[in-house]
């Protein structure tokens, strides 16, 4: 689990999968924590997130800005990101 936007301390590569539940709009630093979360994220791997408390769009914007991740899907509230 991760409770903060600073470093993991995980190895490189090594998640399959992230839950970013009702919490993304809480981090202060939310392109340093994408950064890290596709650090550690398997290629391939799958980071879901809820832009719960966001603006849609620019929920959006954060994520795809750097080409980390690629929107996969969205079912209701809930966006599927794949590790570029």
């Amino acid at each position: 689990m991760i409770l903060s936007d600073r470093d993991t301390g995980l190895p490189d590569e090594s998640v399959d999968i992230v839950l970013l539940y009702d919490v993304f709009q809480m981090i202060s630093d939310k392109e340093k924590l994408l950064g890290e979360l596709h650090r550690v994220l398997k290629p391939g791997g799958i980071l879901f997130a809820t832009a719960e408390h966001l603006d849609v769009n620019e929920f959006m914007n954060i994520f795809v800005k750097g080409n980390l991740f690629a929107l996969v899907e969205k079912r209701g509230e809930v966006f599927r990101f794949e590790r570029d």
